[in-house]
């Protein structure tokens, strides 16, 4: 007996997308969703809808000699596309084991009380606030061991396993440092007292200029200083014994949608049922949402335009000194070496030993003549 695999592109539709902008209206008002912004979620779900459609969305090639055209679908390279999200991911993780020095690194986690999660729906910008804060927290520990220079990376997660609004932070973070002297210094303990107090001032500031414009905020920064923050991270952690476990876990979380096909069990063109585990008893739980509602829930996914998900510190980061590159070198894991991505053409000529883009006539490469995407013509000069 086959069981029914119920696709995103069968409850996302051009027609579900019309009925919940028109429905939801006052929603994009209430969270302070710029016109930018809103504009840039309907093109990154019309994207994804025109994903390999080879109607609506393709190249053109052109032989330069004999005319000769061939048509390739495109890919919308969406995180919302199980498809794209896929080779995101594993690009996401090569690239950041890719970095990784031959030294222990701990993930530590770091969450908010449910009541703060809405403040942040349509501000996705103040994640990067609140990780930049941490970082300099943990500079200013590591200051105390005499340690300057460690590694930081910030992997920003938005949705629980219920598909509800819900973000977190997951720190990888090296045990130790460069001393001033670029001598490697083991650290293996950070006092959880200190983080209690900092990660409720970190909220506090970054939600405070808010409050002129949302006055219930007041109440829940209030509530925040009352309640025991520590129950909201974990500075002990786990040691990365398996980091590439733990990157390609924390990679797929980033570059994926909400919830993946397989847990959605019906759709009947009103509402959506899937099931989850829930951490908490580890138990199977069952949700059915009208359809407009599970769509939002997708929606409130997508981030910013240009908006970085990964944000990397310290050593990790893009720009360090030349003198840092080249301590760092002989810490390097050799394991983890870069791995380059093969192009859709090179991956099709590896598996039939044919090359799409070579005229089959003339034998030479076809070139780029226009691309059509969602009914509109791109022309490119052969």
């Amino acid at each position: 007996m086959s069981t029914a695999i119920f696709k995103l592109k069968d409850i996302i539709t051009i027609e579900t997308l019309k009925l919940f902008f028109q429905t939801y209206k006052d929603f994009f008002v209430k969270y302070s969703f710029s016109k930018e912004f809103i504009n840039h979620i309907k093109h990154t779900l019309i994207r994804f809808l025109r994903c390999k459609d080879y109607k609506k969305n393709f190249s053109l090639f052109v032989c330069p000699s004999c005319g000769h055209s061939a048509v390739r679908p495109n890919t919308c390279k969406s995180k919302l596309c199980p498809t794209c999200g896929k080779i995101y991911s594993e690009q996401i993780t090569q690239n950041f084991l890719s970095k990784m020095i031959d030294k222990k690194h701990r993930h530590i986690l770091f969450t908010l009380p449910d009541y703060l999660w809405n403040f942040f729906i349509g501000r996705q910008h103040l994640l990067s606030q609140v990780s930049d804060s941490l970082f300099n927290l943990f500079k200013f520990q590591f200051a105390k061991c005499n340690v300057k220079h460690f590694a930081f990376s910030v992997f920003f997660h938005t949705f629980g396993r219920d598909m509800k609004f819900n973000p977190h932070l997951h720190i990888i973070i090296t045990e130790g440092g460069f001393t001033e002297s670029f001598i490697w210094k083991n650290i293996s303990h950070f006092p959880w007292q200190v983080f209690d107090k900092s990660w409720k001032k970190i909220l506090s500031d970054v939600l405070s200029p808010l409050k002129p414009d949302i006055p219930s905020l007041h109440s829940a920064i209030s509530k925040l200083w009352r309640e025991d923050s520590s129950v909201y991270f974990n500075i002990k952690g786990d040691t990365l014994h398996n980091p590439k476990a733990t990157i390609r876990y924390l990679g797929r979380y980033l570059a994926r949608p909400p919830i993946a096909e397989y847990r959605i069990i019906s759709f009947d063109g009103v509402s959506v049922k899937f099931w989850y585990i829930d951490l908490h008893d580890k138990s199977k739980k069952f949700i059915e949402l009208p359809i407009l509602k599970f769509i939002g829930r997708i929606i409130l996914q997508i981030p910013p335009n240009n908006f970085k998900m990964i944000r990397h510190y310290g050593l990790y980061a893009r720009h360090i000194s030349s003198s840092l590159k080249s301590s760092l070198t002989s810490f390097k894991t050799k394991s983890f070496s870069k791995k380059y991505f093969l192009s859709w053409q090179a991956k099709i000529y590896r598996w039939i030993d044919f090359n799409p883009l070579v005229c089959p006539k003339c034998n030479i490469v076809m070139q780029l003549s226009a691309i059509i995407y969602n009914d509109k013509l791109y022309s490119f000069r052969c």
